[in-house]
């Protein structure tokens, strides 16, 4: 495989980038003739052989299946979270629906407790007019039979 090095181009990038390994750039000189590696210049042809650039397609695929157990197993995660998470919902929705059936009770049972203070004050207010009835009468009968 033939790369045609541009302005800006290094051994460490090119190696990188083609053979996902900056430092294999001292293997290139084996099959390249620079005079200094560490001097390339733009129009020059950098020799990659075959059989390198193989291995980096095999570390690749290998990287690929990988990323791809990995992919699944988020996959996995992700279903049960939101498994997980629709089961919450239900469970808030069950208590808020709960909630509000409590709050119905508890006002129904505050106008039960209004109502029976007001019969109490009836009750109280009525014994009380008896009792003043009757220390009336009391009294009269005194009066009458000395």
């Amino acid at each position: 495989m033939l790369v045609t090095i541009v302005k800006g181009d290094t051994l460490w990038h090119l190696c990188q980038e083609h053979l996902k390994d900056p430092l294999r750039w001292r293997e290139l000189s084996k099959y390249n003739d620079f005079t200094n590696p560490h001097l390339i210049y733009p129009g020059e042809e950098l020799r990659i052989p075959v059989s390198m650039a193989k291995e980096v397609v095999g570390v690749a695929e290998e990287e690929l299946v990988e990323y791809q157990a990995e992919l699944e197993r988020l996959k996995v995660e992700l279903a049960e979270s939101e498994a997980t998470r629709d089961k919450l919902e239900a469970e808030i929705s069950g208590l808020n629906e709960s909630m509000a059936q409590l709050k119905a009770q508890l006002m129904a049972l505050e106008d039960s407790l209004k109502s029976q203070e007001k019969l109490m004050d009836a009750v109280s207010q009525s014994s009380d007019a008896v009792a003043s009835g009757i220390k009336e009468a009391l009294e009269m009968n005194k009066a009458c039979y000395p």
